[in-house]
């Protein structure tokens, strides 16, 4: 059997990584959400690259 350390260790792990999938999920939906294409993403040209107007 884990030891005390070892258990609260592994269910700390278990939390964070729980947390991370959520925040992505979430993430994942607003996008799709506000209509942009998950696989179509453009990346913004910086502003140094875009000519003056």
């Amino acid at each position: 059997m884990e030891t005390d350390e070892a258990s609260s260790r592994s269910g700390a792990v278990a939390a964070v990584v729980g947390l991370l999938f959520l925040l992505f999920v979430t993430a994942l939906a607003r996008r799709r959400r506000a209509g942009t294409p998950v696989d179509d993403v453009v990346v913004d040209e910086p502003a140094s690259a875009r000519p003056e107007a």
